[in-house]
C-alpha cells in the first residue's frame, strides 16, 4: 500500500561539499525508496530506486539552524552509521511525511517474519509447497530432517522433474545422481547429515519461484508531468565549449561534464534496462521489431533494431553474436579516442561524435546513442573546417601525416558522416578507426581485431586507419606492427606486472595493459612469458573470469527469469570445491581458455585463489555477491557450494561511456608530479570527479583513489583529512578487497603519530587478514603492510616484534621471488641493522652474508658496495680487523666501478679504508686513506655538503699520523720538542696555522715545517717561516692537538 509520494531535495554530503538534489520519493508500509531525475526534472523511466527498510532507520525532524534547507527531516541509522536528509517545501508538507512515515502499519497475514532468510511480502508458491512438504517429514517441527530423506522430499513436491530441466537447460548436466549430489550438498554443506527447514525454503525460494520481476519502473499515478525529449548531445557539446585558459576554469568544466554524464549514464542504463526487458522478459507484439527509419540512416545503425525514448535511442543485435557484440564494443572504444583527441587538439567545436555508452545486461548488449536533432547526412569537403579538424586529429591519434592531401583518403572506412545543428560534423561508426592487429585476428574474419590506439599513437610510424586494404607496403606496414606488439610491447607489459606488485585485481590490470596499448586477448601469452606464482595467477585468474562471462551471458540470456538461481549455481561451480566443479572446468572452462587465450593449462581449478576469481567474476558479470550474515565477511570457499540465493545481493549492468570528463581534466589527474602538495590537488580533482560520474559500481576505483589521497595527505602533514579519506574509502570500499590495505596501513601510521598502539595492531591485523584473504598469504602485496609495521616497531625500538615482522616479510619475498630477489636482500639488511643494534653480531654478519650473496648476482654493484661497507663496520666492531679491511677494499673497488662521481659516497669509501688500517696500526696505509679523503674534499668542496668541516676534521686525523710517520730526523726534533716544557702560543699563531692547514692542506704544511726545522743552519729560513719560525708553527699545531 502507497502511504506518500512526491517530490523531496535529498542531501548528499562528503569531503567535497554538499548538496541537494531532486528525487522522487515513495513510500509504503515498509520501505521508503526515491528515484533519480533527470537534468530537466523527470524521473528517469525504469530507473532502479534506492531503498531505504524503514525498520532501520528512526526519522525526526532537522533543527533549521542546523541544516541548510528549513523544512526538512532526517532518518537515521540504528546503528548511526548512515543519515539520509530530505528537505520539503512547506513545514506542513515535513510534517505529512512525519507522520506517515512513523504511523503503525498492520502486518500482512502472510508476511514473512524478519528471521527468515527470503525477504518477501508474502510466501511464493515454491515456497508454500516446500514448507508443506517439509512439515510431512518433520511431525515434530524439529526444524530439520534427515538427508537420507531428500529424496522424498523433493519427489513430494513434484521437484524433480523441473530440477532436471534446470540443470540440462543451464549447466550442461544429465545424469540424475550428479543433479541429486549438487542439491544435498546445497542444502547440507557442511555433511552433518541433517537439512535446516529455513535453507530449504530458501532454495526452493531460489530455484523454483516464478521469473523474478524487472527492475520497478516508477508508477505512472506519481509521474507528474509528460515525459520530455532530453537533448543530450546539446548539453555535452555545449559544456565542451567552455574556457580553458586557467587551472580553476579546466576543473570547473571538468566537474561539470562530469555531472552531465553522470545523468547520462543513469538516463542510458535505465533504458537499456527497459530494451532488455522488452526483448527477454517481457516479450509482446509491440517488441517486435520495427523496420528500417530516417533516424537508423542518420545515426548508421540500418541492420539491427532502434529503440528510442528521452532523446536516447538504442540499437541491440538480437540474438546477439559474438561478432556484433565485439563491433559495438570497437565502436564505442574507437569514440572514445577520437573524442578524447578532438578535446586535445580543441577541433570540438567544428567535429564531434555523439554522446553513447555501451550497456552490457542479462547477456544482452545495447548500444546507447544520444539522439542528433536537426541533423541531415553529409559528406566532409577538403579544406573546410571540419576538414581540418578530422585531419588534426587523425594526426594526434598518429594515424596520417601532418597534411594528408584528402580527407578521404585518411577516414576510416564505413564511418558514417552527418551534420548537426550548428554546422557541426558528427562522425558515429568509428570501428575501423585503428588498424588491424593482422597476426592475431583470425583468418576467416579480416579485420576483427583491432590495435589499440593507445598503442598506435606511441607506435614509431604512422598507421593510418585505412593501412590494410591488400597493398603490400601497406601489409608490411601493419604486420610490422603486429610483430613488434607481440615482440617488445608485450614482454615489457610481463615486466611492469612482475615489478608492481600493486596490481591485484582485475580493474587494475585491465587499466595497465590497455594503458600500454595491450588487448586482453594477449593475456594467454602474457601468462606464457610471466614467471611469477602471484603474476601468473592474476592473468589465469583474468582469462577464466573473462571466459566465465561469456557462458554465463548465454545463460542469462537463455533463461533471464531465473537468472538467480543460473548466478548462484554458476557461482558455486566455479568457486566451489565439490567434484562438479572439477568437471566444470574439464569440460568447459579449461577448453574455452584455451580456444579463447591459445594456452592449455591442465587443473588450472588448482592454480587459482578461490576469492580472487570471485572478485574478478563480480567486475567481469556484475554480479553483486555478499554475505548474508554481516558478521561474517567471507565466503568459504571450502564448502562445495559457498553461495546461496540471499548472497546475490544484484545483477548490474556493465556501463562504458564515451568519456567522465573532459580531456584537459584528465591530462590534470593523470600528471606524473614530484610535488607531494600538487599530486594531492591532483588526487582530489580526481575524486571529485570519480564522486560526481562514477566508474564502478562497487566502488573500487573510488577506494583506490581515497586510498591515494590519505596516503598523500599523510606525507604532507595534513593528519585530519588522512584520516578522513582513509575511513572513508574503508566505508565505502568492498568488503575484504586487497584495496582496502592501503587505507588500513594509512591509519596505522596515523594511529602510530597518536601514540596509540592497540589501534595500530587493530588495523594492522585487519590489513593482513583482508590481503591475504583476498590474494593468499605469499602474495608481495602483503609485504606493503608488513613493511608498515616494521617501520613503526622500528621507531619504538621494538626490536624482538620488528624482527618477527621482518622473518614473516622473508618468507613471503621467498615464496613470491624466491631467494635471489633484489627484497629478500633489503630484508636481510634489515635484520642486519636490527640484530646488530641488539648486539647479535653473528647472526647480523649472516644476514649480511646472505645478502651480499644475491646482490652480487645483479648488474648493478652498488647495493654490494653499501652491503659490503656495512659488513666491514659490523666486523671492525668484531674485531676482525683484516676481514674488515679486505670488505672495505672490495666496496671501494665496487664504488670505483659503479660510482665514480658519488663524491659523497667515495669520500665515504676512504673514511672506511682509512679506519680499517688505522686499527690494524698500519699508519702508512691510513694516511695515504686520509690524504686522498682530504684531497677528495678540496677538489669538490662545491658537492660535499659541510666541506670546511671535513676539512677541520681530516686534519685532525693526519696530523697524528704525520708526527707517527716522519723520517728519523724529523722524529728525533719532534721528540726533543716534546721533552722540553712545552710553550704555549698565542692565537694569532693558531690562527695562523689553521689558516695554512687549509690553504696547503695538512700534508703538505707539517712536510714544510719539517723540511725547515731540518735544514741546515746556514741555510735561510723559507719565506712561509720568515714572520713565525718553523717551531712556533709546530708548536701552534701541536697545542691544536691538545685541545
Amino acid at each position: 500500500m502507497v502511504l506518500k509520494s512526491g517530490k523531496l531535495l535529498k542531501h548528499s554530503h562528503s569531503i567535497f561539499g554538499s548538496k541537494w538534489k531532486v528525487k522522487w520519493v515513495h513510500l509504503d508500509e515498509v520501505s521508503l525508496k526515491y528515484y533519480p531525475m533527470v537534468v530537466d526534472q523527470k524521473v528517469i523511466q525504469g530507473a532502479k530506486p534506492k531503498v531505504l527498510m524503514l525498520r532501520d532507520y528512526t526519522v525526526s525532524i532537522v533543527d533549521d539552524r542546523k541544516s541548510s534547507r528549513k523544512y526538512s527531516f532526517q532518518l537515521l541509522g540504528r546503528n548511526k552509521e548512515k543519515t539520509r536528509v530530505f528537505a520539503c517545501a512547506t513545514e506542513r508538507e515535513c510534517r505529512e511525511w512525519v507522520d506517515a512515515i512513523t504511523q503503525p502499519v498492520a502486518p500482512k497475514p502472510n508476511q514473512i517474519d524478519e528471521d527468515k532468510v527470503v525477504e518477501e511480502d508474502t510466501d511464493s508458491d515454491a515456497m508454500k509447497k516446500a514448507k508443506a512438504a517439509f512439515a510431512k517429514l518433520d511431525p515434530t517441527s524439529s526444524g530439520k530432517v534427515s538427508t537420507a530423506r531428500l529424496h522424498d522430499l523433493l519427489e513430494t513436491i513434484s521437484f524433480l522433474q523441473t530440477l532436471h530441466i534446470i540443470f540440462c537447460l543451464y549447466m550442461g548436466w544429465h545424469g540424475s545422481s550428479d543433479e541429486f549430489a549438487v542439491v544435498q550438498q546445497a542444502l547440507d554443506p557442511q555433511l552433518i547429515g541433517k537439512i535446516p527447514r529455513v535453507h530449504f525454503v530458501a532454495w526452493a525460494h531460489a530455484h523454483f519461484s516464478a521469473p523474478d520481476s524487472p527492475p520497478p519502473r516508477p508508477s505512472s499515478d506519481f509521474v507528474e508531468a509528460a515525459p520530455v525529449t532530453t537533448d543530450w548531445n546539446g548539453l555535452f557539446w555545449e559544456l565542451q565549449q567552455s574556457d580553458h585558459a586557467t587551472p580553476s576554469s579546466v576543473v570547473s568544466q571538468g566537474l561539470s561534464l562530469a555531472i552531465m554524464l553522470k545523468d547520462f549514464h543513469d538516463a542510458a542504463q535505465a533504458f537499456a534496462r527497459t530494451i532488455v526487458d522488452d526483448i527477454l522478459l517481457h516479450p509482446t507484439a509491440g517488441s517486435a521489431i520495427d523496420p528500417p527509419t530516417a533516424e537508423h540512416a542518420l545515426l548508421g545503425y540500418i541492420d539491427c533494431p532502434l529503440f528510442r525514448s528521452n532523446g536516447l535511442c538504442g540499437f541491440v543485435y538480437h540474438p546477439t553474436t559474438h561478432l556484433a557484440a565485439k563491433t559495438l564494443g570497437h565502436d564505442v572504444r574507437s569514440a572514445q579516442a577520437f573524442q578524447a583527441a578532438l578535446d586535445s587538439v580543441g577541433a570540438s567545436d567544428a567535429v564531434g561524435v555523439p554522446l553513447q555508452c555501451l550497456v552490457d545486461y542479462m547477456g544482452v548488449r545495447v548500444l546507447v546513442l544520444a539522439e542528433l536533432f536537426h541533423a541531415m547526412p553529409k559528406s566532409v569537403q577538403d579544406k573546410t573546417a571540419a576538414c581540418a579538424a578530422i585531419q588534426g586529429t587523425m594526426h594526434y591519434l598518429h594515424m596520417c601525416e601532418p597534411h594528408p592531401d584528402t580527407v578521404s583518403k585518411i577516414l576510416p572506412l564505413d564511418t558514417h558522416v552527418v551534420q548537426a545543428a550548428h554546422g557541426r560534423v558528427v562522425l558515429t561508426k568509428l570501428r575501423h578507426l585503428c588498424a588491424s592487429d593482422v597476426l592475431h585476428e583470425p583468418k576467416d574474419n579480416v579485420g576483427a581485431w583491432k590495435l589499440r590506439p593507445e598503442y598506435i599513437q606511441a607506435y614509431h610510424t604512422v598507421l593510418p586507419s585505412n593501412v590494410h586494404q591488400g597493398h603490400a607496403a601497406d601489409d608490411n606496414a601493419v604486420t610490422c606492427a603486429s610483430h613488434y606488439l607481440q615482440k617488445s610491447i608485450v614482454p615489457a607489459c610481463v615486466h611492469r606486472l612482475e615489478t608492481h606488485v600493486t596490481v591485484v585485481d582485475s580493474g587494475a590490470v585491465t587499466a595497465m595493459l590497455h594503458a600500454d596499448g595491450v588487448n586482453m586477448r594477449y593475456l594467454g601469452r602474457l601468462y606464457e612469458l610471466a614467471t611469477l606464482k602471484h603474476v601468473r595467477r592474476l592473468l589465469l585468474t583474468e582469462m577464466v573470469a573473462r571466459a566465465a562471462k561469456v557462458l554465463l551471458r548465454a545463460m542469462v540470456r537463455e533463461g533471464p527469469g531465473h537468472w538467480r538461481a543460473i548466478v548462484v549455481d554458476f557461482f558455486n561451480v566455479l568457486c566451489g570445491s565439490g567434484n562438479d566443479s572439477v568437471e566444470f572446468y574439464a569440460n568447459e572452462i579449461e577448453p574455452t581458455v584455451a580456444l579463447k587465450y591459445g594456452v592449455v593449462v591442465k587443473d588450472i581449478r588448482q592454480e587459482l585463489h578461490m576469492p580472487q576469481l570471485c572478485f574478478a567474476l563480480q567486475v567481469h558479470t556484475g554480479v553483486h555477491m555478499a554475505p548474508a550474515d554481516h558478521a561474517a565477511l567471507h565466503f568459504d570457499f571450502t564448502a562445495h557450494h559457498p553461495f546461496r540465493a540471499t548472497n546475490v545481493r544484484a545483477l548490474e549492468p556493465l556501463v562504458m561511456l564515451l568519456c567522465t570528463t573532459t580531456a584537459a581534466c584528465r591530462r590534470v589527474i593523470d600528471a606524473d608530479v614530484e610535488d607531494k602538495d600538487i599530486a594531492l590537488q591532483n588526487a582530489k580533482l580526481a575524486l571529485a570527479v570519480e564522486q560526481a560520474c562514477p566508474t564502478d559500481p562497487r566502488h573500487i576505483h573510488l577506494c583506490s583513489l581515497l586510498a591515494t589521497a590519505a596516503d598523500l595527505s599523510l606525507q604532507v602533514g595534513d593528519v585530519a583529512d588522512a584520516e578522513t579519506f582513509a575511513t572513508l574509502a574503508l566505508e565505502e570500499g568492498p568488503t575484504s578487497h586487497a584495496v582496502l590495505v592501503r587505507a588500513y596501513v594509512v591509519l596505522m601510521k596515523l594511529y602510530d603519530t597518536k601514540h596509540d598502539l592497540q589501534s595500530v595492531l587493530h588495523a594492522y591485523n585487519k590489513a593482513l587478514d583482508v590481503a591475504t584473504w583476498h590474494l593468499g598469504p605469499s602474495h608481495p602485496f602483503v609485504l606493503e603492510v608488513l613493511t608498515a609495521m616494521v617501520d613503526i616497531y622500528v621507531a619504538r625500538k621494538s626490536w624482538p616484534e620488528a624482527l618477527t615482522a621482518l622473518e614473516q616479510s622473508a618468507a613471503v619475498v621467498k615464496e613470491a621471488f624466491g631467494r635471489t630477489a633484489k627484497s629478500f636482500a633489503e630484508i636481510r639488511c634489515k635484520q642486519a641493522v636490527i640484530l646488530h643494534s641488539v648486539g647479535s653480531h653473528d647472526q647480523a654478519l649472516s644476514m649480511y652474508e646472505d645478502a651480499l650473496r644475491v646482490y652480487e648476482g645483479m648488474p648493478s654493484a652498488m647495493d654490494s658496495a653499501t652491503c659490503c661497507t656495512a659488513m666491514s663496520n659490523l666486523l671492525l666492531e668484531m674485531k676482525m680487523l683484516h676481514p674488515a679491511y679486505n670488505t672495505a677494499m672490495k666496496a671501494h673497488e665496487l664504488l670505483k666501478e659503479c660510482s665514480p662521481d658519488d663524491h659523497m659516497a667515495m669520500l665515504a669509501s676512504w673514511m672506511q679504508l682509512g679506519t680499517c688500517a688505522k686499527a690494524l696500526d698500519e699508519d702508512f696505509r691510513a694516511l695515504e686513506c686520509y690524504k686522498a679523503s682530504l684531497g677528495l674534499v678540496k677538489a669538490n668542496q662545491a658537492s660535499i655538503e659541510d666541506a670546511v668541516d671535513w676539512i677541520q676534521n681530516l686534519s685532525r686525523l693526519l696530523v697524528p699520523l704525520i708526527l707517527k710517520t716522519l723520517w728519523p730526523e724529523a722524529k728525533q726534533y719532534l721528540d726533543k720538542i716534546k721533552r722540553k716544557e712545552r710553550v704555549q702560543v698565542d692565537q694569532d699563531v693558531l690562527s695562523f696555522v689553521v689558516s695554512q692547514m687549509y690553504t696547503l692542506d695538512a700534508p703538505a704544511y707539517m712536510e714544510l715545517i719539517f723540511k725547515d726545522l731540518t735544514r741546515e743552519s746556514n741555510t735561510p729560513p723559507g719565506p712561509l717561516f720568515q714572520v713565525l719560525s718553523s717551531q712556533t708553527q709546530l708548536l701552534g699545531v701541536l697545542q691544536l692537538l691538545d685541545q
